[in-house]
């Protein structure tokens, strides 16, 4: 049986999306503050 990330892949595949990506769940606070910025 896939995994959900293998079925999002397969998904995005399907859909023409080209580039997808997947990252851990920590927090980003390194970029904290320019995302407030924007």
């Amino acid at each position: 049986m896939p995994t959900l990330k293998e079925k999002i892949i397969q998904e995005s595949q399907r859909l023409g999306i080209d580039k997808i990506g997947f990252t851990h769940a920590e927090p980003f606070i390194e970029l904290e503050d320019s995302l407030h910025e924007q």
